[in-house]
């Protein structure tokens, strides 16, 4: 099975199609060669979400600028879950993510990201 599926081949293969999805993050549906939809995998989704998430908040995206500018420092996804809890996503705690540039940056952004 291919990554872009015709209406007819989902309705005759929906859990191909879904395990497909799943393995590669998702598949294209189409209608008449033209993409009319997306089957996308859980991971896949939570991913997007975090993303948005993170391009949605304005200290962590500074955060971002200043690693990009060699100003922070990465650290691993998982030293965010000492200061907020519990993580979002589960099982992304290997992710690295950029870490405030001070050490008490922290405080400030605990709940918003």
């Amino acid at each position: 099975m291919k990554s872009a599926v015709n209406i007819s081949q989902l309705h005759a293969d929906a859990s191909k199609c879904v395990r497909r999805a799943e393995q590669e993050g998702a598949v294209t549906v189409s209608r008449h060669g033209r993409a009319v939809a997306f089957l996308i995998s859980r991971d896949r989704l939570e991913a997007i979400l975090e993303t948005l998430e993170l391009m949605a908040n304005p200290k962590a995206m500074a955060a971002i600028r200043r690693y990009e500018a060699g100003k922070a420092k990465m650290k691993r996804g998982a030293c965010l879950d000492e200061h907020h809890g519990q993580s979002r996503v589960s099982g992304r705690g290997s992710r690295k993510v950029v870490a405030p540039e001070r050490r008490n940056d922290h405080k400030r952004l605990k709940g918003k990201l």
